[in-house]
């Protein structure tokens, strides 16, 4: 029995022992083993070897992130019609997104929009230019984004309907239709044919053999009907003819294109090409009743179409009723004195007022539009008839120009299918 116990005894010991030496080694790491022994999971990595940060995939990840919801948040606001937030929001996006083109070009849209919701023409002007200035920070950045240059021609376009003279709009239309064409070359994003808006363009600025000559081209090339950049075929080909003063064809192509589209905005714009064309036509009954239509169901704003009935009123010599829907036409517009001026200057020719109405009808003869093409004939057979001639003006300086790349000469019939590179850029003289 003793024999069995003396050994076991000795094990007690030794096992006493031993818990001893793990409770002391077990303190002495608790209170010195941050220095011998480091918490190597407490350490950060070293990035002095990597060329790029650790986490730069998550860091692109969050800043996409944030653009999208800027972009849904200015979105809302668009939609709210909150100018402010609009604007600060979409400056917002392009200081995230700086790089990219489309925040630029989505830029000018939201500023061409906003300037299209105003009533106002001083904040419309306003809205317009600050889209230009854009459209040309944009185009300094990346000269060979097209759609920059389609905008901006757009804007160019848009800003035309604040200048009274017609030679100054002239030269917007100049300045559109050379930033068309390098969008033409250039090719586009958003548009199939940029260079269909060249045929509008051009029968605006009154360069109507080019504009007649490109509308057939392009009517031969693609099937009649197709959409070309909001035009249809039909569009094209009336402009054209209605700008070579063929108002047969560009009638006839006009009720082929509200057969096929209907109305193109609030108030049938294409109905009221249609009634300018029948009074070039000597169907002034006609005219008379569209404009008439048109009125009764939107009565407010597009002032030409009460610009069109004071005429065929004062032909028919309701000369009171003229008078006062020519002023109804200017408060409805943005025509800075052209309509009222137009038929004051035909009344006081008829009372024989000479120098009232030499005055009235040299302002309006260098102020109606081209569309009014019939109504600058007759102020100038006005004018012819009391002695006088229409004025001299010459162009203002009403925007500066910007620098245009150079391209080689268009060829509508041969156009790049990729984005060629730039063979330069033009100084601003």
């Amino acid at each position: 029995m003793k024999t069995y116990q003396k050994p076991f005894f000795w094990g007690l010991v030794l096992l006493f022992f031993f818990l001893i030496f793990c409770v002391i080694f077990l303190l002495i790491y608790l209170y010195f083993g941050q220095f011998f022994f480091p918490d190597i999971t407490m350490q950060q990595p070293n990035y002095s070897n990597f060329s790029t940060p650790f986490n730069s995939t998550q860091i692109t990840i969050n800043k996409n992130a944030t653009i999208v919801a800027v972009d849904y948040e200015r979105e809302q606001y668009v939609n709210d019609g909150n100018v402010d937030k609009t604007i600060e929001l979409t400056n917002k996006l392009i200081s995230l997104d700086p790089d990219n083109p489309k925040q630029f070009r989505e830029a000018v849209v939201i500023y061409r929009d906003l300037a299209n919701n105003f009533t106002s023409e001083s904040d419309y002007v306003a809205l317009l230019e600050e889209a230009l200035k854009l459209a040309d920070r944009g185009i300094y950045l990346f000269p060979k984004f097209g759609d920059l240059y389609l905008q901006r021609a757009f804007v160019y376009y848009s800003l035309n309907n604040s200048l009274p003279y017609r030679v100054d709009r002239e030269k917007g239309y100049a300045i559109a239709i050379e930033n068309l064409k390098a969008v033409a070359y250039l090719r586009s994003k958003y548009s199939n044919n940029p260079e269909h808006y060249l045929v509008i363009f051009n029968s605006e600025f009154n360069h109507c053999d080019e504009a007649l000559s490109d509308a057939i081209r392009f009517s031969t090339a693609e099937p009649s009907g197709d959409v070309f950049s909001d035009y249809s075929t039909e569009r094209l080909l009336e402009s054209a003819y209605a700008c070579k003063g063929v108002y047969q064809k560009a009638f006839d192509f006009n009720n082929i294109d509200i057969e096929k589209t209907g109305c193109k905005d609030s108030t049938c714009r294409n109905q009221i090409n249609k009634a300018i064309y029948l009074i070039h036509l000597g169907r002034s009954d006609e005219a008379y009743e569209i404009v008439n239509q048109s009125i009764e169901q939107k009565p407010n704003y597009t002032g030409i179409r009460y610009f069109i009935r004071s005429v065929i009123e004062f032909d028919r010599g309701e000369y009171d009723k003229a008078i006062e829907d020519a002023y109804h036409a200017e408060g409805s517009s943005w025509a800075h004195g052209m309509y009222i001026n137009y038929i004051l200057g035909l009344n006081s020719s008829r009372l024989g007022n000479k120098e009232e109405a030499i005055e009235y009808l040299q302002y309006a003869e260098a102020t109606l539009y081209h569309q009014m093409e019939f109504a600058i004939i007759r102020s100038r057979e006005e004018l012819d008839k009391l002695g006088s001639k229409s004025l001299v003006i010459e162009p203002s300086e009403f925007l500066s120009v910007t620098p245009m790349p150079v391209y080689p000469t268009l060829d509508v019939n041969n156009l790049p299918t990729h984005t060629p590179t730039p063979l330069g850029v033009i100084n601003n003289d």
